[in-house]
């Protein structure tokens, strides 16, 4: 796997690139800037653009940067030629570079807060690799994005511990509130849950041993996908049936009058 890495970038755009073999595995962020789901089309363009230098190309969006709810990345905008452009130049370049043996270590911790103060049930994973001349962490909080400066903060924090690394979410909607807005790090600060990851970052690093990598692709037919088209759709037909709820009530309210006024004159008269 490769030796060194370092993250490249384009506009406000960042990537973390790191070669396993004929794979490539690369994590995009905006942070500080708001980082936002990338529709499926602007994701598989850049596997595609990266496919020109590895057998199989793994792309992650880090989900780790938010302060208000926002669009995602639509295809054909400038912030999606960003994208595609950073993660080009990271291809090019992580594909140029040596590659030799490395060990890598994982630890999973819980973490004892709630959905309602934004954690997910699977809590933080680690995976830390080490080349020997560089040791990388890749941290992954269970949560719907990070609040803005918390990977920032965390990843200061964590450099006196490795070389380099990156800060994800999962994007589960468990943790969701009636607004969406319920982000690692908006209840609950970092000062308060990063001893916990520090610990486990320096777990991970103990549990290292000498590894092997395969990379592989694969197609997954028949599985429905709740992405944000079908959450647009829903928007959509909520606002439609906006439009008939107060006729409708008002025909209903106005049929349980008359019904009540008939049955009065008929048990009066």
């Amino acid at each position: 796997m490769l030796h060194t890495l370092s993250p490249y970038q384009c506009g406000s755009v960042q990537v973390l690139a790191q070669a396993f073999g004929d794979t490539v595995l690369v994590v995009a962020t905006r942070s500080p800037v708001v980082t936002e789901d990338l529709e499926f089309s602007v994701g598989f363009a850049i596997m595609k653009a990266g496919e020109r230098y590895f057998r199989h190309v793994g792309f992650i969006d880090a989900h780790n940067c938010m302060n208000a709810l926002e669009d995602g990345v639509h295809p054909g905008t400038e912030l999606a030629m960003e994208y595609l452009s950073a993660a080009e130049t990271a291809f090019a370049a992580t594909a140029k570079q040596e590659q030799g043996r490395f060990s890598a270590g994982y630890t999973h911790r819980s973490l004892p807060f709630s959905r309602q103060e934004g954690f997910g049930d699977l809590g933080v994973q680690i995976l830390v690799v080490d080349t020997g001349r560089q040791k990388t962490a890749y941290v992954l909080f269970d949560g719907n994005n990070m609040q803005t400066g918390a990977r920032d903060e965390i990843r200061k924090r964590l450099l006196h511990h490795v070389d380099e690394c990156e800060v994800a979410t999962t994007d589960t909607h468990v943790v969701n509130t009636v607004s969406g807005r319920n982000q690692v790090g908006l209840r609950i600060g970092v000062d308060a849950f990063y001893p916990l990851v520090e610990e486990a970052v320096a777990e991970a690093i103990a549990d290292a041993a000498p590894a092997r990598s395969a990379g592989a692709t694969a197609w997954c037919r028949g599985i429905v996908v709740f992405g944000s088209q079908r959450i647009s759709q829903i928007a959509s037909t909520v606002n439609g049936m906006m439009g008939f709820i107060i006729p409708v009530a008002v025909i209903i309210l106005m049929g349980a009058f008359l019904t009540t006024a008939m049955a009065y004159i008929l048990l009066v008269y």
